[in-house]
């Protein structure tokens, strides 16, 4: 007996997917409108000026910012005539500090106050943080905004020879898949991506997506520096050794990078260059390496960075938080947004490629974790974000485990949360968990914060050995 309704939708997936390819091989200026590419090219021909340059537009664009949220967003005209100062005080870039710093707190709690009355919001595309901080955050972009994002991500990683029809081997959090289905060949306009789950990485799948990936002989891997460390780790313990001529570079983004990372993956990925990225999903401040240098070097006409202690900017060598600003987030603005990244302020000018780019000497903030399953798989938390509405209701979140496959979501709520908020929560995380994990909601009145006064994604109390063996 012939079953139709499958065989149907098997078709129409089918057909669906080859259209998706279709039009990812498409022609740039038939993907993208034309703000992508004139931003392509205003940064071609701005990541070179002189330091002078780039502080004077830098300024200009600063003021035009300034007088726009105040005449157009509520929440920043009431915050700063409640500090008795306007856009016409701002003459320098150092009157900046004047300027009263924002919160995620803040605007979570008053999206409706910090969004600009100039929008329909029902234009707008509504994104969420991944809550990393434990603090999920909602906020609008425009379409432009999108365009725009993709047009600083296709020029940073143009920079090591990347192009958007380039195979990409992905290892992050979209994809969930399962055992028996770990890759999803998705191109788009972004990039040519094959997405592997990470959900299901461990010592026994591990030989799948060697084979895999030799497969696909892609030109990159785009992955979280966890997942990829964790990838690299499980291939060591089976002295496996990449030897792909394909391969021009492994972008990393989303987590902080370490060097211990990094010696781990080039012993089974020789030659190949890590290439990280620093960014947040408000799109506030963004920091790569160059073509000749890993430290990270914060571009300048994608938002305005402070490196701040006590409403101060710290010296070269000091450590500091990061304070930015969004030069193109119109819809839900970042002026002076308390990020709750630490990182150590490096020089103004890169010795290695001449950029006049302030450079980060070290990212300190943003520590990933990885939870167990009782079968012993190896989940990166980063891979848990959730970017929908799903803590819309939650003001802070934090996972706990103190065994493997039993995980602890203690979650303090807003006014208006209720069962089915908790129905919602429980489905999405479980999904992303998988069946050989037990999950326990727990409310609580506070959640713990670190040394230095960031909250904790995760308590782990288990001893992570992945690599020690």
């Amino acid at each position: 007996m012939i079953r139709r309704t499958n065989s149907r939708l098997e078709m129409n997936l089918f057909i669906k997917q080859r259209i998706k390819e279709g039009i990812a091989l498409l022609p740039d200026n038939l993907l993208f409108k034309n703000i992508y590419f004139d931003f392509r090219k205003f940064l071609k021909q701005a990541e070179v000026w002189s330091r002078d340059k780039i502080i004077t537009w830098q300024f200009n664009k600063l003021k035009e910012l300034l007088t726009y949220v105040y005449e157009n967003v509520e929440g920043y005209k009431i915050l700063y005539d409640e500090h008795k100062i306007n856009p016409n005080d701002f003459n320098k870039l150092e009157d900046l500090k004047y300027f009263p710093i924002i919160t995620k707190e803040m605007i979570r709690d008053n999206l409706d106050l910090f969004t600009s009355k100039l929008f329909d919001r029902k234009k707008l595309h509504y994104s969420t943080t991944g809550g990393s901080t434990a603090v999920p955050l909602g906020f609008y972009k425009t379409k432009d905004e999108m365009d725009i994002e993709n047009a600083f991500i296709h020029h940073i990683w143009s920079l090591v020879g990347f192009d958007r029809k380039s195979k990409t081997f992905v290892l992050r959090g979209s994809f969930i898949g399962n055992e028996d289905s770990i890759v999803y060949h998705a191109p788009s306009k972004v990039m040519n991506s094959y997405f592997f789950s990470v959900y299901y990485l461990n010592e026994s799948s591990v030989l799948k997506y060697w084979d895999y990936l030799n497969k696909i002989n892609p030109e990159f891997i785009y992955a979280y520096p966890s997942a990829i460390h964790l990838f690299s780790k499980l291939l060591l313990y089976k002295n496996m050794v990449y030897k792909s001529r394909n391969l021009k570079a492994i972008l990393t983004s989303s987590e902080n990078l370490y060097e211990w990372q990094k010696r781990d993956i080039a012993k089974v990925f020789p030659g190949i260059r890590i290439f990280d990225l620093y960014g947040q999903s408000e799109r506030v401040v963004i920091a790569s390496g160059c073509e000749y240098d890993d430290k990270m070097h914060l571009w300048p006409f994608y938002g305005y960075t402070e490196i701040m202690k006590n409403n101060t900017e710290v010296a070269i060598g000091e450590m500091g938080e990061i304070i930015g600003t969004s030069f193109w987030s119109l819809a839900t603005p970042f002026v002076r947004y308390k990020i709750g990244d630490i990182v150590i302020k490096g020089e103004q000018k890169c010795k290695h490629c001449g950029r006049n780019f302030p450079v980060i000497n070290e990212i300190q903030g943003r520590l990933q974790e990885i939870i167990v399953s009782r079968k012993g798989r190896y989940i990166p938390m980063v891979a848990i974000n959730m970017h929908d509405s799903t803590f819309d209701n939650v003001k802070q979140f934090q996972f706990f485990q103190e065994k493997p496959g039993e995980v602890i979501l203690n979650l303090i709520t807003k006014n208006n949360y209720s069962s089915e908020d908790e129905k919602k929560i429980f489905k999405n995380i479980k999904q992303k968990l998988g069946d050989d994990f037990d999950l326990k909601i727990k409310y609580v009145k506070t959640i713990e914060l670190t040394s230095r006064g960031k909250y904790r994604f995760l308590v782990q109390k288990l001893p992570i050995d992945i690599g020690d063996k």
